[in-house]
């Protein structure tokens, strides 16, 4: 089933309220391309710019630990994965592109699975959407989430702040396939950035309180492909090049994998991707500070403790083999 919304309708999308709107995107895939611009093609002045992603494929572990980028992670699951850094680093490049272009204003950032949400096409029926873009046009803000994780509610964890803005809760159903960021608040979470510490959505939600205000939306009005075809992990018993499975997820650990981890590992490693195993030398509880809160409540995190990811030294790398 591809997600495709009626074509020629003509919708105004307002480019999100945004000056420039970049897809992070394979571009050696043309698949996602197409899937992306035919979903979206239900707006007739919807402009954006692919950026060529950071595949995991390409990237040298051994290099990034011997630079410093990858010195330890943090995560509340110790959910860890070549992809996961792949993206980072993807959504790094494009706040380097948002620097070198010194326009001011405010920038989307969209993954090339992110798709218009049914919420969104009743906010535009209702006029809610519109009342947004003018509320965006007019305000100050560092960082605007159009959508965040399924939640098993309509609307996105938050609390009201004015009108159409919402403040999201911290590190609940976390997303970054669409938001928002002011032209200098891209330069500040560059500078962040030097070491890749945390997932792009965490990080976004961990620096929710350094910036001056982040705001979501009532409910999720961008969500994502696997999402709205209840197929996020993608589904075996059909072809590779079904667009079910050419989106399916490559950053979450599959359940029988997690199952496998524990059993071999211990618990600590039931998120960890075994595509990069290798490179763990240890996971170990991590508190985070008192102003950056909880991430839920569960019996490890309650009091703060997350899990820390600690690499391998190079000199560990050589001749190791996993843990």
């Amino acid at each position: 089933m591809d997600y495709i919304p009626h074509t020629g309708v003509g919708l105004k999308s307002h480019n999100f309220a945004c000056i420039q709107v970049y897809v992070i995107s394979d571009m050696g895939n043309p698949v996602r391309q197409r899937a992306f611009e035919e979903a979206w093609s239900i707006f007739n002045d919807f402009q954006f710019e692919y950026v060529q992603a950071v595949m995991a494929s390409d990237l040298d572990y051994d290099k990034l630990i011997e630079d410093g980028t990858l010195v330890d992670f943090i995560d509340p699951t110790a959910n860890i994965s070549k992809t996961i850094v792949a993206v980072a680093l993807s959504h790094k490049k494009v706040y380097q592109k948002i620097k070198d272009s010194s326009k001011p204003g405010h920038v989307l950032i969209m993954e090339d699975d992110a798709r218009p949400s049914q919420a969104l096409f009743d906010d535009i029926q209702n006029g809610t959407f519109d009342r947004l873009i003018k509320q965006l046009k007019r305000s100050t803000y560092d960082c605007f989430f159009w959508g965040r994780g399924p939640s098993t509610e309509e609307n996105i964890p938050s609390i009201y702040y004015e009108k159409e803005f919402r403040i999201p809760q911290k590190f609940t159903f976390l997303g970054a396939q669409a938001y928002a960021l002011d032209a200098y608040t891209a330069k500040y979470l560059l500078k962040e950035l030097k070491q890749i510490r945390l997932a792009a959505d965490t990080f976004l939600d961990y620096h929710a309180l350094t910036l001056r205000k982040t705001f979501c939306s009532s409910k999720t009005l961008i969500t994502q492909y696997g999402f709205i075809t209840h197929k996020f992990f993608g589904d075996s018993s059909l072809p590779e090049d079904d667009l079910r499975n050419v989106f399916k997820s490559s950053t979450q650990v599959l359940p029988k994998t997690r199952h496998n981890n524990k059993r071999i590992h211990g618990k600590d490693y039931e998120y960890v991707n075994p595509d990069i195993l290798q490179y763990v030398d240890d996971i170990e509880p991590y508190e985070l500070e008192y102003t950056i809160g909880r991430p839920f409540e569960t019996e490890t995190t309650a009091e703060g403790f997350w899990k820390r990811i600690i690499f391998k030294s190079l000199d560990k790398l050589s001749g190791t083999s996993t843990i």
